[in-house]
């Protein structure tokens, strides 16, 4: 184990267990697939793409950090650089780290931003845990969760929570990134359907 922790293949958590490290992600289909998530995944992403016009994002909480899994880009996106497969996400400032923020405990959550810190992206960043705990207390995490230029300027995006399977103990949210202010009706209805097909893959 030390050897893996050593080439960055998992993280030893404070607790003394290990989680999934950087190099994993960095092998996105392999990792996939060893976190029970086939490669029907990347199907499903696309598929959400296409029918969006968006670009659609995998994510998940691993060693205590939100991280970009996969993603599939489509014509409607700007690019964002910080949303690149294996890359943190800012959990405060993005629709993808709120969604699996709302999928853990609040101890979780205090742990995971205070630890990572709560950078001011925009004007509009949570500048403080109160302000993003009163933004969490407004949204459910069966329904799908917006962010309107936190992240970067003119940019919105929408994610929603991945249901747990039976016996899954990591916590998936899928999203997209939109420009302007507004999440078309049909996105979101797309990210709620991929949500729960995502459940199944």
């Amino acid at each position: 184990m030390r050897t893996l922790a050593y080439k960055g293949y998992v993280t030893r958590l404070k607790d003394g267990t290990y989680d999934v490290g950087d190099q994993v992600s960095q092998r996105f289909y392999e990792q996939l697939g060893s976190l029970g998530r086939g490669p029907g995944t990347r199907e499903v992403l696309r598929h959400l793409a296409q029918t969006t016009g968006y670009s659609a994002y995998l994510g998940r909480i691993s060693a205590g950090r939100v991280v970009v899994v996969d993603y599939s880009e489509a014509p409607g996106s700007p690019y964002l650089e910080d949303l690149e497969r294996g890359l943190d996400v800012s959990a405060h400032a993005t629709a993808l780290g709120k969604a699996l923020l709302l999928g853990i405990t609040r101890r979780e959550r205090y742990d995971l931003v205070l630890e990572a810190g709560m950078r001011k992206f925009t004007a509009r960043t949570a500048a403080d845990i109160t302000a993003l705990d009163a933004q969490l207390a407004r949204m459910r995490p069966d329904n799908v969760v917006e962010e309107h230029g936190e992240f970067r300027d003119d940019i919105t995006c929408a994610a929603h929570l991945v249901p747990r399977r039976a016996g899954d103990d990591v916590t998936w949210a899928v999203g997209l990134s939109i420009p302007g202010e507004v999440v078309p009706l049909q996105a979101r209805r797309e990210l709620s359907l991929v949500a729960g097909d995502l459940a199944t893959v």
